[in-house]
Protein backbone atom coordinates (compact mmCIF):
# COMPACT_ATOMS: atom_id res chain seq x y z
CA UNK A 1 0.00 0.00 0.00
CA UNK A 2 1.12 3.50 -0.67
CA UNK A 3 0.13 6.83 -0.40
CA UNK A 4 0.84 10.58 -1.66
CA UNK A 5 2.05 12.24 1.01
CA UNK A 6 0.95 16.01 1.26
CA UNK A 7 3.68 18.24 1.83
CA UNK A 8 2.45 19.32 5.33
CA UNK A 9 -0.24 16.68 7.08
CA UNK A 10 -2.06 18.36 10.01
CA UNK A 11 -3.47 15.91 12.87
CA UNK A 12 -4.10 17.62 15.93
CA UNK A 13 -4.35 22.16 15.95
CA UNK A 14 -6.01 23.40 18.87
CA UNK A 15 -7.50 26.71 19.14
CA UNK A 16 -4.48 27.52 22.08
CA UNK A 17 -1.96 25.93 22.81
CA UNK A 18 -2.42 23.09 25.36
CA UNK A 19 -0.85 21.73 27.89
CA UNK A 20 2.05 18.58 26.47
CA UNK A 21 -0.22 16.71 29.12
CA UNK A 22 -3.11 17.19 26.85
CA UNK A 23 -1.27 14.23 24.70
CA UNK A 24 -1.22 10.70 25.57
CA UNK A 25 1.80 9.15 23.56
CA UNK A 26 2.66 5.31 24.08
CA UNK A 27 4.64 2.79 21.62
CA UNK A 28 2.66 0.95 20.09
CA UNK A 29 4.76 -2.91 20.31
CA UNK A 30 5.38 -2.95 16.64
CA UNK A 31 8.62 -2.46 14.92
CA UNK A 32 8.80 -0.56 11.61
CA UNK A 33 11.25 -2.67 10.50
CA UNK A 34 8.67 -5.06 9.39
CA UNK A 35 8.44 -2.95 6.41
CA UNK A 36 12.82 -3.84 5.40
CA UNK A 37 13.16 -6.15 2.52
CA UNK A 38 16.98 -7.69 2.05
CA UNK A 39 17.42 -4.80 -0.73
CA UNK A 40 16.33 -2.38 1.74
CA UNK A 41 19.16 -3.35 3.91
CA UNK A 42 21.83 -2.69 1.48
CA UNK A 43 21.33 0.92 0.87
CA UNK A 44 20.45 1.81 4.17
CA UNK A 45 24.04 0.52 5.10
CA UNK A 46 25.20 2.17 2.54
CA UNK A 47 23.80 5.25 3.12
CA UNK A 48 24.62 5.31 6.58
CA UNK A 49 28.89 4.07 5.98
CA UNK A 50 29.01 6.28 2.65
CA UNK A 51 27.17 9.27 3.94
CA UNK A 52 26.49 9.85 7.66
CA UNK A 53 29.51 8.84 8.98
CA UNK A 54 31.72 10.67 6.34
CA UNK A 55 30.01 13.30 7.53
CA UNK A 56 29.43 12.93 11.33
CA UNK A 57 31.80 10.12 12.46
CA UNK A 58 29.98 10.38 16.18
CA UNK A 59 26.46 9.40 14.75
CA UNK A 60 25.01 6.91 16.03
CA UNK A 61 21.77 4.57 14.60
CA UNK A 62 20.41 4.44 18.56
CA UNK A 63 16.50 3.50 18.82
CA UNK A 64 13.67 6.25 18.28
CA UNK A 65 10.16 6.09 17.72
CA UNK A 66 7.87 6.80 14.37
CA UNK A 67 4.18 7.91 14.67
CA UNK A 68 1.78 5.47 13.44
CA UNK A 69 -1.48 6.80 14.48
CA UNK A 70 -2.73 10.28 15.91
CA UNK A 71 -6.27 11.08 16.86
CA UNK A 72 -7.51 13.48 19.28
CA UNK A 73 -4.07 13.84 21.07
CA UNK A 74 -3.38 10.39 21.16
CA UNK A 75 -0.53 9.51 19.68
CA UNK A 76 0.80 5.59 19.15
CA UNK A 77 4.54 5.01 17.67
CA UNK A 78 6.14 2.18 16.38
CA UNK A 79 9.81 1.59 17.17
CA UNK A 80 12.47 2.80 14.23
CA UNK A 81 16.34 3.51 14.51
CA UNK A 82 18.32 6.81 13.63
CA UNK A 83 19.93 4.61 10.69
CA UNK A 84 16.39 3.68 9.15
CA UNK A 85 15.17 7.07 9.25
CA UNK A 86 18.38 8.82 7.57
CA UNK A 87 18.49 6.17 4.53
CA UNK A 88 14.91 7.68 4.25
CA UNK A 89 15.45 10.90 4.18
CA UNK A 90 18.91 10.56 2.17
CA UNK A 91 17.25 8.64 -0.51
CA UNK A 92 14.15 10.13 -1.49
CA UNK A 93 12.97 11.95 -4.09
CA UNK A 94 13.49 15.55 -3.15
CA UNK A 95 14.82 17.27 -6.49
CA UNK A 96 16.52 19.62 -4.36
CA UNK A 97 18.52 17.36 -1.65
CA UNK A 98 21.53 15.07 -1.96
CA UNK A 99 22.50 15.52 -5.69
CA UNK A 100 25.17 13.26 -5.02
CA UNK A 101 23.10 10.15 -4.58
CA UNK A 102 20.10 11.25 -6.60
CA UNK A 103 23.21 10.13 -9.51
CA UNK A 104 23.11 6.75 -8.57
CA UNK A 105 20.27 3.97 -10.66
CA UNK A 106 17.15 4.33 -9.37
CA UNK A 107 17.17 0.43 -7.92
CA UNK A 108 20.58 1.22 -5.74
CA UNK A 109 19.53 3.87 -3.52
CA UNK A 110 15.38 3.70 -3.72
CA UNK A 111 13.71 2.41 -0.82
CA UNK A 112 10.15 0.57 -0.64
CA UNK A 113 7.49 2.91 -1.39
CA UNK A 114 6.04 2.04 2.28
CA UNK A 115 9.31 3.51 3.82
CA UNK A 116 8.36 6.98 2.28
CA UNK A 117 4.59 6.52 3.07
CA UNK A 118 5.01 5.70 6.55
CA UNK A 119 7.91 7.04 7.84
CA UNK A 120 7.40 9.66 10.71
CA UNK A 121 9.89 10.07 13.00
CA UNK A 122 8.62 11.15 16.54
CA UNK A 123 10.18 14.80 17.20
CA UNK A 124 9.74 17.79 18.79
CA UNK A 125 10.15 21.41 16.89
CA UNK A 126 9.38 25.26 18.62
CA UNK A 127 9.23 28.69 17.96
CA UNK A 128 11.01 31.10 20.49
CA UNK A 129 9.21 34.27 20.57
CA UNK A 130 11.85 36.62 22.32
CA UNK A 131 11.87 39.83 24.64
CA UNK A 132 10.86 41.81 21.47
CA UNK A 133 8.66 40.22 19.94
CA UNK A 134 10.40 38.90 17.50
CA UNK A 135 10.39 34.85 16.48
CA UNK A 136 13.99 33.17 16.25
CA UNK A 137 14.55 31.17 13.16
CA UNK A 138 17.54 28.88 12.66
CA UNK A 139 19.70 27.39 9.54
CA UNK A 140 20.94 24.28 9.72
CA UNK A 141 24.44 23.20 9.43
CA UNK A 142 25.55 22.49 6.15
CA UNK A 143 27.17 18.92 7.89
CA UNK A 144 23.92 17.95 9.90
CA UNK A 145 22.72 13.94 9.13
CA UNK A 146 19.25 15.57 7.99
CA UNK A 147 18.60 18.72 5.95
CA UNK A 148 21.47 20.24 5.49
CA UNK A 149 21.84 24.03 5.02
CA UNK A 150 17.74 24.47 5.04
CA UNK A 151 16.05 26.75 7.47
CA UNK A 152 13.76 25.59 10.33
CA UNK A 153 12.14 26.79 13.48
CA UNK A 154 13.97 27.89 16.62
CA UNK A 155 15.01 24.63 17.99
CA UNK A 156 13.53 21.21 16.93
CA UNK A 157 15.24 17.59 17.39
CA UNK A 158 14.24 13.79 17.88
CA UNK A 159 12.53 12.21 20.63
CA UNK A 160 14.21 9.30 22.46
CA UNK A 161 12.54 6.29 23.88
CA UNK A 162 13.35 6.28 27.96
CA UNK A 163 13.29 3.16 30.07
CA UNK A 164 10.33 1.46 29.86
CA UNK A 165 9.49 2.40 26.64
CA UNK A 166 8.10 5.62 28.17
CA UNK A 167 8.41 9.21 25.86
CA UNK A 168 8.75 12.37 26.95
CA UNK A 169 8.57 14.84 24.77
CA UNK A 170 8.57 17.62 27.03
CA UNK A 171 11.58 16.20 27.87
CA UNK A 172 13.14 16.38 24.83
CA UNK A 173 12.36 19.78 24.17
CA UNK A 174 13.71 20.89 27.70
CA UNK A 175 17.31 19.09 26.09
CA UNK A 176 17.08 20.45 22.47
CA UNK A 177 16.34 24.75 23.76
CA UNK A 178 20.07 23.77 25.96
CA UNK A 179 21.76 21.97 23.23
CA UNK A 180 20.34 23.98 20.83
CA UNK A 181 19.95 27.42 22.19
CA UNK A 182 21.67 27.64 25.72
CA UNK A 183 18.48 28.41 27.42
CA UNK A 184 17.40 26.20 30.63
CA UNK A 185 13.39 26.03 31.36
CA UNK A 186 13.54 28.77 34.01
CA UNK A 187 14.75 30.79 30.36
CA UNK A 188 11.46 30.52 28.78
CA UNK A 189 7.27 30.04 28.97
CA UNK A 190 6.07 26.81 27.65
CA UNK A 191 3.16 28.83 26.14
CA UNK A 192 2.05 24.92 25.11
CA UNK A 193 1.68 22.15 22.19
CA UNK A 194 0.27 24.45 19.32
CA UNK A 195 0.01 21.30 16.83
CA UNK A 196 0.73 17.61 15.61
CA UNK A 197 1.98 17.53 11.95
CA UNK A 198 3.98 15.83 9.59
CA UNK A 199 5.88 16.91 6.75
CA UNK A 200 7.09 15.15 3.40
CA UNK A 201 10.71 14.80 2.63
CA UNK A 202 13.25 15.60 4.32
CA UNK A 203 11.96 15.66 6.72
CA UNK A 204 9.30 12.69 7.06
CA UNK A 205 8.57 13.97 10.53
CA UNK A 206 5.63 13.24 12.79
CA UNK A 207 5.84 15.92 15.13
CA UNK A 208 5.10 18.20 18.17
CA UNK A 209 4.96 21.43 18.14
CA UNK A 210 5.13 23.73 21.01
CA UNK A 211 5.27 27.58 21.62
CA UNK A 212 8.17 29.30 23.54
CA UNK A 213 8.75 32.92 24.82
CA UNK A 214 11.50 33.93 26.91
CA UNK A 215 12.26 37.67 28.22
CA UNK A 216 15.79 37.68 26.96
CA UNK A 217 16.19 39.83 23.72
CA UNK A 218 17.78 38.71 20.69
CA UNK A 219 21.23 39.92 21.69
CA UNK A 220 21.35 37.81 25.09
CA UNK A 221 20.21 35.11 23.11
CA UNK A 222 23.17 34.97 20.12
CA UNK A 223 25.81 34.10 22.77
CA UNK A 224 24.21 30.74 23.63
CA UNK A 225 23.12 29.48 20.09
CA UNK A 226 25.13 26.49 19.22
CA UNK A 227 27.18 27.03 16.07
CA UNK A 228 27.07 23.31 15.62
CA UNK A 229 23.23 22.97 15.58
CA UNK A 230 22.62 26.23 13.77
CA UNK A 231 24.79 28.14 10.95
CA UNK A 232 22.96 31.03 10.51
CA UNK A 233 19.68 32.52 12.62
CA UNK A 234 16.77 35.21 11.86
CA UNK A 235 14.83 37.18 14.47
CA UNK A 236 11.61 38.09 12.23
CA UNK A 237 9.34 40.39 13.39
CA UNK A 238 5.97 38.21 14.91
CA UNK A 239 3.86 40.42 12.21
CA UNK A 240 5.95 39.60 9.40
CA UNK A 241 6.47 36.00 10.15
CA UNK A 242 3.38 34.94 7.95
CA UNK A 243 5.33 36.96 5.03
CA UNK A 244 8.49 35.11 6.05
CA UNK A 245 7.07 31.59 6.32
CA UNK A 246 5.44 31.39 2.38
CA UNK A 247 8.56 33.06 0.98
CA UNK A 248 11.14 30.91 2.30
CA UNK A 249 8.78 27.72 2.66
CA UNK A 250 6.98 28.66 -0.86
CA UNK A 251 9.30 31.17 -2.77
CA UNK A 252 13.05 30.28 -2.06
CA UNK A 253 12.11 27.03 -1.09
CA UNK A 254 15.10 27.09 1.65
CA UNK A 255 12.43 26.24 4.60
CA UNK A 256 11.94 22.94 5.41
CA UNK A 257 8.22 21.90 5.98
CA UNK A 258 8.82 21.24 9.26
CA UNK A 259 10.11 24.51 10.32
CA UNK A 260 6.80 26.65 8.92
CA UNK A 261 4.51 24.18 10.22
CA UNK A 262 6.22 25.03 13.89
CA UNK A 263 6.21 29.03 13.18
CA UNK A 264 2.63 28.07 11.95
CA UNK A 265 1.77 27.54 15.85
CA UNK A 266 2.84 31.06 16.63
CA UNK A 267 -0.23 32.81 14.16
CA UNK A 268 -3.49 33.22 14.97
CA UNK A 269 -6.52 31.35 13.44
CA UNK A 270 -6.86 34.15 10.40
CA UNK A 271 -3.20 34.28 10.00
CA UNK A 272 -2.84 30.30 10.48
CA UNK A 273 -5.68 29.73 7.62
CA UNK A 274 -4.58 32.38 5.18
CA UNK A 275 -1.39 30.94 5.41
CA UNK A 276 -2.11 27.57 4.14
CA UNK A 277 -4.02 28.84 1.77
CA UNK A 278 -1.16 30.55 0.27
CA UNK A 279 0.91 27.58 0.73
CA UNK A 280 -1.84 25.48 -1.30
CA UNK A 281 -1.93 27.96 -4.07
CA UNK A 282 1.80 27.59 -4.34
CA UNK A 283 1.30 24.22 -5.53
CA UNK A 284 1.80 22.72 -2.07
CA UNK A 285 -0.81 20.27 -0.34
CA UNK A 286 -1.99 21.04 3.03
CA UNK A 287 -4.48 18.12 4.38
CA UNK A 288 -5.65 17.98 8.03
CA UNK A 289 -6.91 14.89 9.26
CA UNK A 290 -6.32 11.68 11.23
CA UNK A 291 -3.47 9.06 11.20
CA UNK A 292 -4.23 5.64 10.93
CA UNK A 293 -1.78 2.73 10.61
CA UNK A 294 0.67 5.36 9.06
CA UNK A 295 -1.66 7.14 6.47
CA UNK A 296 -3.74 10.11 6.84
CA UNK A 297 -7.55 10.14 6.64
CA UNK A 298 -8.54 13.47 5.40
CA UNK A 299 -11.16 15.08 7.71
Amino acid sequence: MTNPRAEIEFFYTPENPVSPEALNVTMSGSEFSRYITSSDKSIIERVWKDKVLVANPKATAGPLATLSSSRDGVLICDASNFQDYVATTRTSLNPDFDKELRALPLEERRLQPDFYSRMRILAVGAYLETGDGTILVHRRPSNATHAPNLIDSSCAGLCKIYDGGVIKPQTDLEEKMFRELGLKPSDATLLGVTNVHSSEAPDFSGMISFGLKTHLAPEELKPGINPKTASGYFFVPKRQLVDFIIDKYTGTREMVGDGAAVLMGALDRDQFNYTVRQIKESGKRVEFGNLESGFLVKN
